[in-house]
């Protein structure tokens, strides 16, 4: 009897578009999270706040944002017409472009969210984080496989 050397390669490529989808939607929902808490956590008990910090930290989120769209997006290969949804999330060189702009929206979120608590609550902050949770919309793994 032998035994194989290698990882067959369709055994590899099955359920990577799922594990993709999935970790998309932990961050996406990860962030949500965060915003619904930092907002319960303002409303239960009011903290001191530094205006002019969380519209520095709201404007680095944007400048993280915008920086994901214009630098790390057009890095994420299409998907070949002839090639699975799995085997194109299988490949390293599409998921991980993926994996690092899907982080870069979400820190900036996060960073976002974190100018709204230390703002004392702003709009504009929260403004940001939305766009932020916007734009995990765009980058979700069914539009990125084109």
């Amino acid at each position: 009897m032998e035994v194989p050397t290698r990882v067959n390669e369709t055994s590899r490529a099955t359920g990577a578009a799922r594990g993709a989808r999935i970790m998309h939607a932990a961050l996406a929902i990860g962030l949500l999270l965060v915003g619904a808490t930092f907002f319960l956590v303002r409303q239960v008990q009011p903290l001191d706040s530094m205006p002019g910090v969380g519209l520095a930290v709201a404007g680095i989120a944007l400048a993280v944002l915008a920086g994901c769209f214009a630098f790390l997006r057009g890095r994420v290969p299409q998907r070949h017409t002839d090639q699975s949804p799995d085997d194109y999330w299988a490949a390293n060189e599409n998921r991980g472009p993926a994996v690092v702009l899907w982080a870069g929206v979400d820190s900036a979120g996060v960073l976002a969210w974190m100018g709204y608590m230390i703002g004392g609550g702003q709009v504009a902050p929260a403004a940001v984080a939305v766009l932020a949770i916007i734009g995990m919309m765009l980058v979700r793994p069914d539009r990125l496989e084109g």
